[in-house]
């Protein structure tokens, strides 16, 4: 006989009497939710099936308690099955999330957008702080690189990784990307006097560290550890 059933998973949260008719009550909501926000969405005459998938993809990287936009759901799944090249990409590379909120920004989404710009303006507190290529989702910055021997990681690709060593590297051309999704930002949607002012501390400092550092060698966006792993990829 069949019949529907339901898992229950919850972290941290008290526990209230769940029923199958509120799992199908909260199904419902969560499914009116998703479609309420793909109409919002722009419509495309080509492809827009698969721009309106790719799009909700985005939007589920968007961390909303912060803004924080994902670079994977995942950590140490291999390049390449076998070898060693298997990072934790559960963090916010701000190159990456730029681009994912240009998107964003062209399709009119207006909440994912300001949430990254806040979570900017968090990360940067004062005018002089140093940017990384890489935070965490609720804007850590020391994010220690630890291997997980006890796994066996995907296909046994070892090793698993938690955190990601890059976050102290330089990426130049990050900063551009950034300046890109500000301006593309307030063109859209333009915002208070309180809100361009704050904003325009964290430009002028970009502009500084562009000026500062732009000449010096950075790790590039395949983010090389090693003069070796460099001479190898240029094989």
């Amino acid at each position: 006989m069949e019949q529907d059933e339901y898992l229950l998973v919850s972290y941290t949260q008290k526990l209230v009497p769940i029923d199958i008719s509120r799992v199908y009550l909260e199904y419902q909501r969560t499914k009116v939710y998703w479609l309420n926000w793909s109409n919002r969405t722009k419509k495309s005459k080509a492809y827009n099936e698969v721009i309106n998938r790719s799009l909700l993809i985005l939007k589920l990287m968007s961390f909303q308690d912060t803004g924080a936009v994902l670079a994977a759901l995942t950590t140490s799944l291999p390049e390449t099955i076998g070898e060693t090249r298997n990072w934790d990409y559960r963090f916010c590379w701000i190159r990456d999330a730029s681009m994912a909120i240009e998107t964003l920004i062209r399709q009119e989404h207006r909440s994912a957008a300001k949430r990254y710009i806040d979570f900017v303006k968090r990360i940067l507190h004062y005018k002089f702080d140093s940017f990384q290529i890489l935070y965490g989702i609720n804007g850590e910055r020391r994010l220690t690189e630890e291997i997980l021997p006890n796994l066996a990681g995907y296909e046994n690709s070892r090793p698993v990784r938690i955190g990601n060593a890059a976050y102290d590297q330089k990426q130049h051309d990050s900063l551009g990307y950034l300046m890109d999704v500000i301006y593309r930002y307030y063109i859209h949607f333009p915002g208070t006097l309180d809100e361009v002012e704050e904003t325009w501390e964290i430009v002028k400092n970009v502009i500084k560290t562009v000026i500062e550092q732009w000449r010096n060698t950075d790790q590039s966006i395949w983010e090389f550890r090693t003069f070796h792993a460099i001479m190898y990829s240029l094989k």
